[in-house]
């Protein structure tokens, strides 16, 4: 490969060899526990989409095409923020190969500038770069050669940055730039499998039989206290002499063993958090469509308890990801294509929501595809309940979903606090609704501060929504 130009055909073993490098620099810092859980999360889907992208540009041979089905590739494994915008920088770039079997060092950097203006317009502001002045500086200097490419992106590497897993995919661009390597062999899933098991932790399943000859009596308060202590997330839930759990965890075996402590298995499952997300898919809920209507709306619901609730309020598609958790941006395109109609809404529950949202949107050839401005579940929520799909054409109803979204103010707080955090909103006094979603039977707290909150405000109705979520947590909606 010259130093000045790379043709197409040396492509791909760049971006193989980035991937490689990616791997290697996720796998050097889970050893040196340089990288929290959150992190770790966001470096494995960044990986993921890597893998996805090399084998997706294995049978295209323009570097049009190899780069614009790499960044495809990235972008439908993409269930973080910062993995789709990384693969949409990617597919911006490609943008500018079109026409070229040659690549100059200028081309590149002209390219990546485009990908991350192209970016930061879609994402609406500063992405993932904790200091841009790094950006601009280096954008400052002239690109002839890869080289020149090559020093380019070694200055993006700043370490301790927020955005690190930013820097390290350019470090690992020049790594791959200066050390092609074609995709045979081993794969970066491979040399990291072992790595995942560790960082994802486990998901323990169990129903335990309190036993009377059992030295120990059951106290349910200090066993739960003790689950929480090593569990990330749990749920327990006691049946007479059954216990069931429910928990996520890095450390199983403390658990385990403390509940052998009072009775036996009767049902137990533990397994690799990691596998089970990323084998599990999420299920699509279809709700049919009055043959009258010219559009259809799409949501993803956390829970199946939601799923039944969005599905009730006119969604046509709902994707339940309930088995899943995170959804990917494949994941939205294939509910996308799911609807009947040209025209399809899709309401997002959070600002990644949002943000995967609008990149489906544009990877989507055959549908118009309206992104609404929503970030929170509350606002989808009433977004919804308040339009009930009775008007007739589209652009009522995104105004009458719109005006829904824009009415809720969305809260959150731990149980215990709802009182304090409804008191605290400082609009309280002005309120006409108020809803709090939650998970589990509905508990004693919920309903005394319902009555108190409407005794105390006369004009504030509130209600009580079950929709699956983790207990232990609220979401509140109060109308502005």
């Amino acid at each position: 490969m010259q130093k000045n130009l790379l043709q197409s055909d040396a492509l791909l073993p760049v971006l193989h060899a980035t991937s490689l490098s990616f791997s290697r620099l996720f796998a050097y810092k889970c050893a040196k526990n340089l990288l929290s859980r959150e992190q770790m999360r966001v470096y494995g889907n960044v990986e993921e989409a890597l893998k996805e992208g090399v084998a997706s540009a294995l049978k295209q041979t323009s570097a049009y095409g190899i780069y614009r089905e790499f960044s495809k590739g990235c972008l439908c494994k993409a269930h973080t923020a910062e993995a789709a915008i990384l693969g949409y920088l990617a597919y911006e770039c490609a943008l500018t190969f079109k026409g070229k079997q040659t690549l100059s060092g200028k081309d590149w950097g002209e390219g990546f500038k485009a990908g991350f203006l192209a970016a930061k317009a879609l994402y609406g502001g500063p992405i993932l770069f904790a200091d841009e002045s790094i950006l601009q500086q280096a954008y400052a200097r002239e690109i002839d050669n890869l080289d020149d490419l090559i020093a380019l992106f070694s200055t993006f590497h700043t370490p301790g940055k927020e955005s690190e897993v930013f820097y390290d995919f350019l470090k690992a661009s020049a790594i791959g730039f200066a050390s092609p390597v074609k995709p045979e062999g081993s794969s970066p899933f491979e040399e990291l499998s072992k790595t995942r098991l560790e960082v994802e932790g486990y998901r323990l399943s169990f129903l335990l039989q309190c036993l009377n000859a059992k030295n120990r009596e059951f106290d349910e308060a200090s066993y739960r206290r003790y689950v929480e202590s090593y569990a990330s997330s749990c749920q327990i839930e006691v049946q007479g002499t059954r216990v069931c759990v429910n928990a996520h965890t890095n450390l199983p075996a403390p658990i385990i063993a403390k509940s052998q402590e009072y009775g036996e298995f009767v049902t137990f499952s533990l397994k690799s958090e990691y596998m089970e997300s990323f084998d599990a898919k999420p299920s699509y809920l279809r709700t049919k469509r009055p043959e009258t209507k010219d559009r259809s709306l799409v949501v993803v619901a956390p829970s199946k308890a939601c799923a039944r609730l969005f599905s009730d309020l006119g969604a046509e598609i709902v994707i339940d990801a309930s088995s899943c958790g995170d959804i990917r941006i494949e994941e939205l395109l294939l509910g996308f294509r799911k609807c009947e109609v040209n025209n399809v809404l899709f309401l997002p529950t959070s600002k990644k929501e949002y943000l995967l949202g609008r990149i489906a949107a544009k990877l989507t050839q055959d549908k118009n595809v309206i992104v609404l401005s929503c970030f929170s579940l509350q606002q989808a929520y009433f977004g919804l309940s308040d339009a009930l799909f009775e008007e007739e054409g589209i652009d009522a109803l995104l105004e009458s979903i719109n005006l829904g979204i824009e009415r809720i103010e969305p809260l959150s707080c731990p149980k215990g606090e709802l009182e304090a955090t409804l008191g605290a909103y400082p609009s309280i006094d002005d309120a006409e609704i108020c809803f709090v979603m939650y998970g589990g039977e509905k508990n004693e707290e919920l309903e005394t501060i319902a009555a108190k909150m409407e005794e105390d405000h006369p004009y504030l109705e509130i209600g009580c929504l079950d929709i699956g979520l983790p207990e232990g947590t609220y979401l509140i909606g109060v109308s502005k």
